[in-house]
């Protein structure tokens, strides 16, 4: 009895090295968005942990796991205790210390620059914004994140291009840029998850070219409400971004 031959056919080389290809980029694709939620993660459970342990709020950036804490303190004894916080923070592998100590007069440390400024109002229990410095009127009602996230949303982007324009145009402003969350979570977390969107907000504006002097970060929580969260229409008002000038000279 005859035994036919083998009529198995195997794909060309061509198709096996592209599919080789693929699959490769598609790993590597997965690896970046992968380390991009690790950073996001971190940047929150870091400023949840500045807070829990009472320390300043400063700025903090992260490369996957690696981290970067920048800013400038008037208590030495200060930038250690954040560095151990930090490195303490689970999932954490290095810190990068950027953080500077005013030891020189002329320079206004951040925390002594946002308390001279500050001039909160409320009225019946809801917070009245300032608004009495022109670019304190410009509106980034517009500037939104994702829902849950901490990344900035696209539609938002062109009114940051037009705020970093106006601030390179007048270097002498330093500005606070704040965001406030609705009554949703812990206060820890919102307080964390405020400071971190505000840092990327700062960021922005900085890879545009504005100066880092220029921007302070602050994020209120949901301590400074403008509407009621009883509501859903409320508690999307409260969830906003806004800046407030803190020098102009």
């Amino acid at each position: 009895m005859a035994v036919a031959g083998n009529n198995i056919q195997y794909p060309p080389v061509q198709l096996v090295v592209l599919a080789l290809i693929i699959a490769v980029a598609l790993g590597m694709i997965t690896v970046e968005l992968k380390k991009d939620d690790i950073a996001i993660d971190l940047t929150q459970e870091v400023n949840k942990a500045l807070v829990f342990s009472g320390l300043p709020l400063v700025s903090v950036s992260f490369e996957g796991r690696d981290g970067t804490v920048s800013g400038i303190l008037t208590d030495e004894a200060q930038p250690p205790q954040i560095l151990e916080v930090v490195s303490g923070v689970d999932g954490v592998r290095h810190v990068n210390n950027q953080l500077e100590i005013n030891a020189d007069s002329s320079v206004v440390a951040e925390d002594s620059l946002l308390s001279e400024a500050e001039d909160a109002e409320f009225e019946d229990g809801l917070y009245i914004p300032s608004r009495t410095h022109p670019l304190e009127k410009y509106s980034l009602s517009k500037v939104e994140f994702g829902y849950s996230q901490l990344t900035l949303a696209e539609e938002g982007l062109p009114v940051l291009d037009r705020l970093a324009q106006i601030l390179k145009q007048n270097a002498q402003i330093q500005l606070e840029v704040s965001v406030h969350t609705d009554n949703q979570g812990t206060a820890i977390g919102q307080i964390a998850s405020s400071q971190s969107k505000a840092e990327n907000v700062r960021q922005y504006l900085i890879e545009k070219g504005v100066k880092p002097a220029q921007l302070f970060a602050k994020g209120y929580g949901a301590s400074r409400p403008i509407a009621r969260n009883d509501t859903a229409e409320g508690q999307a008002k409260n969830r906003r971004v806004e800046i407030r000038v803190l020098k102009d000279q």
